[in-house]
């Protein structure tokens, strides 16, 4: 079996969180920037890979609200 990189991370307030398990390791993968506003102002960077597992869950659903 090959081995699994664990890479996680979370929403700006906390409620939402993510882990991504991939076979390749963070430092083989392809890293975008966005060049919208919001994403410049934060330093947003996104990556993707086919073979990856991801996880998403709601620490506290009740916080949960569409973002408008």
């Amino acid at each position: 079996m090959a081995k699994t990189h664990e890479i996680s991370g979370r929403c700006h307030c906390g409620t939402i969180r993510w882990q991504m398990n991939s076979p390749v390791a963070p430092e083989g993968m392809p890293i975008w920037v966005c060049g919208c506003s919001f994403c410049a102002k934060h330093g947003v960077r996104y990556s993707s890979w086919s073979e990856a597992e991801l996880l998403l869950w709601a620490v506290d659903s009740d916080r949960v609200v569409r973002y408008a």
